[in-house]
This record gives C-alpha cells, structure tokens and sequence, in this order.
C-alpha cells in the first residue's frame, strides 16, 4: 500500500517537473501538442464565420488557460506564479502559432492571393480599421487603393473592391447570388435587428412591405404640409439673424431632426425654434461613427461593446433607449388619424410585421434607423448641394433665373417640374453620395464570375460608389461639379453606374435597404422645397467662398450671402 502512494507521489513529482520547467528548458513536445492544435483550429474554421462566437471562442480560451492553472496549483501543488508562468506560456504558443499560420496563409495561399492590394491589407482588417480611425473617409481610402492597383482591388483577407459597370448588377441586382456581409450582424444576430441589417432575403422581403406603404407616392404626399412646416420655421430662423453669422451645418442638422421627427415619429423636437440641441443627437452621431468605423470589424464591435470601459456600449445604449421610448410613447398614443400618419405608425401597427410581431430589438432598431437616416442623412446631402452651389455662382445664378420663371409667384409646387434643379440634385449625389463606400455582399460558396473575372466563395464584394461616380470611363469630366451633364444626358452606362444610395430591383428596394430614410425621392422633395420656397431672396445673389472638409461632417465650410444689399450669414461648419 505504501509503496503505490509512494508511486502516485512520485508521479506527481515527475507531472510537476515535466510542466513547470522554465521556458528554455520545458519539453518542446506540451508546445508542439498546443501548436499542433492551433494548426487544426485554423484549418477546420476556413468556411465558418466566426465574427459572432468570437466571444464564446475567447470565452473558452480563457476558460481552459484559468482550467489548467488551476490543475496545476490545486491538483499538483505548484505555485500560482509557477502554474500561471506554465499556462502563460502555452497559451502564448497557440497564439503565436495560430497568429503565423493565419498570416502565412492569407499571405501566400488564401484563394484570394493573386489579387492585388495593400500588404497590410491582406494580413489583418486591423489595418484598415487603423487608417480609417485616422481619417473617417474611408471611401476616399478606397477611392486612392483603386488609382494605384487598378479595378479590381484586396482590401481585407477576404474583401474585394470592384470598381466596373458589370459587378454593379452581378453583385447588387435582383437575380444576385450574393448575401449580406457579416458587417450586417455587427450588433445583433439576423432578424433581431433593422430591417436594413436583415440578411435573410425572405425575412427582409416579409418586413419590407411595410416600409414600402410608409415611403409609397401617396405616403410621400401626406408627409409634404409637415415638412414645408419645417422648413417654414427654418426660413424664419435665417431671416431673424438679419445679417448676423449663423452655423449652417448646425441648422441644416436641426432641420433634418425636427423633419423627420415631425413625419417619421409625430413630433418635431424643436431645435430650429429653441436653438438647442436635442439630447439624443451627441449619441446618434457617436453611434453614427461606432457603427460606420469600429463596426467594420463586427466582433470587434460586439467585443469592444462588452467592455465596461468602453464608451461603445453606453452611447449605442443610450440612443436606443432613447428611440424606444420614442416608440413606446407613440404606441401610447395610438396611431394617428388620416392624413397625419407617420412612418412609425405604419411600422408599428403594421398587420403582418408590426408591434409585437418581431423582436422588440428588431422593431426599435428600425426605429433607430428610421431616425438615423432620415436626420443625418437629409442634413449631409442638403449641405453638400449647397456646397456645390456656393463654389458655382454661375449655377445659383441660372438656378434662380429657372426658379423664378418656374414659380413666379415664390409658391412652390411639387407638380411643376425644375429640370435644372433636379441637375444639380443629381450632380451633387453623384459627387458626393449619401453611402459612398461600397456595401458589402459576400458569394455564394460556388463563387462567380465578373465581367470574365472569377471571384472565389465566400469572398466580401463591393462596388465603391463614390469611386464609381467619379470613373472617367462612364463619365465626361468626372471630377467637376457640372449639373448640364444631366440636361443634355449623361448616357446609358453612366445612368447605370448611379447609385447615390446604391443600387436594388425598384426605388422602393434602395430606399429601404440601405437605412436611407430621406429615400431619394424625399430628398428632392425636401431639397425642391427648401430652393423653390416663396423666400427665395434669401438666398439671391450670394457671394461665396467655401472649402471642403470630411463629408462625413458636412462638407460646408464658409457661406456668406447677400439679401437685399446687406450681408446675410457666415455658415460654419462645425
């Protein structure tokens, strides 16, 4: 008997030794067993997307490296410092060994190899979430990869940009094989979030009609009288400063929350009349940049957001708290009567995806990005047309010249057609489009073909707008702001390659899946009435000087105008 607990004893002793030696001398085989098993790891998770368990795989990590010291310290009597050394270094081992063999493979073997693209790029998608924290343009990043490496482009380990005609309709058109790219996930899993985010097309298709009776023709015409309200009270802000500077891209913001309050919720917040800020608006654009930089990398994202430290975590919160209250007040209130319909209304008590219908975080995020897009969204494009127009006089000028003759009475119409108007609408999307990266889609597994090019399964694509719209194979002096080009007609494949809000089978499609809730059609509307107003002196004989800044904030630097003599305003951008 003794001399089995002597021989367990021993045994013990030996376990000791053989896993608590220092780094230098520790049997080589513990490291090769861990490094063998990194190599499996990284082999069996090659068509997996592990972007929403990399929580539960660190989890584990972590479990098994906490499992094992605590077998060394409890079972075999090392010391906590000998055991977490042990640990560390194993652990360090299969982290170093998964690390080089990811790197070697995306490097050299990946089916994506052969294309070309930044070195950076093809290792980690750190680097361009790196250059991106850096300047927030990241389509203007994209836009300087396709100038120096050509059409086709590796932007990530497994990422392509595709700057041509024919991967617009194979990647983005109705009979597409591609999917949704994992950036949809980036906060919750598929059907637990906005519309926009759904990947499932059957489930997207399932909700979609009731976006589609929201942003209908006759939707359209109900919304008119309370955005011209809006507008109205804007007007009369900009004649109260009476030649005193006033921030525009700070109203042009205002204007668009107070709007969509007003038609997409029921109540306009009154930033236009109170001159403040609403709380919710610091947390939406926080939230704006989280989701368009950080959430590029979406277990990134869902990591980051789980830590206490972060800000990630409380500003998403806080704006969606916000949102849903604003969906639990309107559902408090009933819907409203004929004629003062709103686009919550129509999504909330819709009969087959309304209230209760979804996951409650399904129905307030379409909350939140009804929001979103519809103040952000308005506001940029509003700022970047009149942008354009303040570095062309010599286009505000024949502008007004068609306005004036157009609506002789200031009084504006919608049934009265602008075509000037609606050329420089068009020119100042194409110049700078409200998404001007590429959406990401990821193919099928058997992959496909573009314009006689393979691209592999599994492979993210996109085609960058932004890029796209300024190709000089499509379009005649790409990089001028030149509204004639729409009057005299831009041609059939240029009039195929715009896509300011990307492009879908039907107008209603875009405008929903993208989270554009100033959907295109609106955002004439909006930008008709704001330029075809019965005050158009306002805005009469400006003299201008501007320089442009990050479209993301606005491109609207300085705008100094006229009335009646007498200097108007000094637009700032913040």
């Amino acid at each position: 008997m003794r001399s089995k607990r002597l021989g367990y004893k021993e045994a013990c002793m030996n376990l000791n030794r053989f896993c608590c030696m220092p780094l230098s001398n520790m049997d080589y085989r513990q490291h090769v067993l861990v490094g063998l098993a990194a190599l499996v790891f990284h082999y069996a998770q090659h068509d997996y997307e592990l972007d929403f368990v990399v929580l539960h795989l660190l989890g584990i990590f972590f479990s098994l490296c906490t499992l094992h010291t605590t077998v060394l310290t409890v079972s075999l009597g090392l010391s906590i410092n000998a055991a977490l050394h042990t640990t560390a270094s194993l652990a360090s081992t299969f982290a170093g060994t998964l690390t080089v063999s990811i790197s070697i493979y995306r490097v050299f073997f990946h089916r994506l190899h052969h294309f070309p693209g930044p070195f950076m790029a093809r290792l980690t998608k750190g680097y361009q979430l790196y250059r991106t924290v850096l300047d927030s343009r990241k389509y203007a990043l994209v836009h300087e990869y396709h100038q120096k490496y050509g059409p086709v482009v590796r932007t990530g380990p497994r990422e392509l940009s595709i700057l041509s005609l024919p991967a617009i309709q194979a990647i983005y058109g109705a009979s597409t094989t591609t999917t949704k790219s994992v950036f949809y996930n980036q906060q919750y899993n598929d059907g637990h979030g906005t519309l926009m985010f759904t990947r499932d097309k059957e489930n997207f298709l399932r909700r979609r009609k009731a976006w589609d009776k929201a942003m209908n023709g006759a939707a359209l015409r109900m919304y008119e009288p309370r955005m011209e309200v809006i507008l109205n009270i804007l007007l009369d802000t900009l004649e109260k400063a009476n030649g005193d500077p006033v921030d525009w891209t700070l109203l042009a913001r205002y204007y668009a929350f107070d709007m969509i309050g007003e038609v997409g919720v029921g109540k306009s917040y009154d930033q236009l009349i109170t001159g403040k800020t609403n709380s919710a608006v610091p947390a939406l654009r926080m939230t704006g940049w989280w989701v368009g930089v950080v959430g590029s990398m979406p277990w990134l994202f869902r990591v980051v957001a789980c830590i206490p430290i972060a800000k990630i975590g409380g500003v998403v919160s806080e704006f969606l708290t916000w949102c849903g209250e604003q969906m639990d007040t309107t559902l408090k209130n009933g819907p409203k009567p004929d004629g003062h319909t709103t686009i919550l209304d129509f999504l909330l008590y819709d009969e087959i995806t309304g209230f209760g219908k979804l996951p409650y975080t399904a129905t307030e995020d379409d909350c939140r990005a009804l929001i979103a897009g519809g103040s952000d969204t308005a506001a940029g494009q509003i700022s970047s047309m009149f942008y354009y127009l303040s570095q062309h006089p010599d286009v505000m000028k024949k502008l007004q010249k068609d306005l004036d003759e157009a609506f002789p009475n200031h009084k504006y119409d919608s049934k009265i057609s602008v075509p000037y108007l609606d050329a420089i609408i068009n020119e100042s999307l194409r110049l700078l489009p409200a998404l001007a990266r590429g959406l990401p889609r990821t193919t099928c597994k058997e992959g496909m073909t573009i314009d006689g090019l393979y691209i592999p399964g599994y492979t993210i694509v996109s085609v960058p707008t932004y890029s796209i719209h300024r190709d000089p194979r499509y379009w005649e002096r790409p990089n001028d702001f030149w509204p004639e080009r729409w009057i005299k007609g831009v041609g059939a494949e240029a009039m195929k390659c715009f896509m300011p809000f990307t492009m879908a089978t039907n107008c209603v499609s875009y405008k929903v899946e993208n989270g554009c809730c100033t959907f295109y059609s609106d955002m004439g509307c909006e930008v008709k009435l704001f330029t075809a107003h019965n005050r158009s002196h306002l805005y009469r004989n400006w003299r201008t000087s501007c320089t442009q800044t990050s479209f993301l904030q606005m491109p609207l630097q300085w705008l100094r105008g006229l009335v009646d003599g007498r200097r108007m305003a000094d637009v700032t951008c913040t």
